[in-house]
């Protein structure tokens, strides 16, 4: 799934910034975010961006998404944990 480009997103809100709705403010906050990550020459992961577009459409809230992130971050986290202590037990066996 092809996220749209921070134009595009930019483009569906056109009403001043204390008027709009969530809805019309949930584009606009995914392009913020997007080009903040291409500042630091990173993007969001393929396992992300359908959750970016359901947020941009009003499915998910932010808070979905935050506890998307550190349930993957804690999982990533666990296996680095598992695999350092698996090399730490081979270089013991090894001698």
């Amino acid at each position: 799934m092809a996220l749209k480009s921070q134009d595009e997103l930019k483009s569906e809100g056109t009403c001043h910034a204390k008027s709009r709705s969530k809805s019309l403010r949930a584009p606009e906050n995914v392009a913020n975010i997007l080009a903040t990550l291409r500042v630091v020459k990173l993007s969001p992961s393929e396992s992300l961006k359908p959750s970016l577009q359901a947020y941009v459409v009003g499915q998910k809230t932010t808070d979905d998404l935050l506890n998307e992130i550190k349930a993957k971050s804690r999982a990533t986290t666990r296996m680095i944990s598992i695999a350092s202590q698996t090399l730490l037990i081979l270089r013991t066996k090894l001698g």
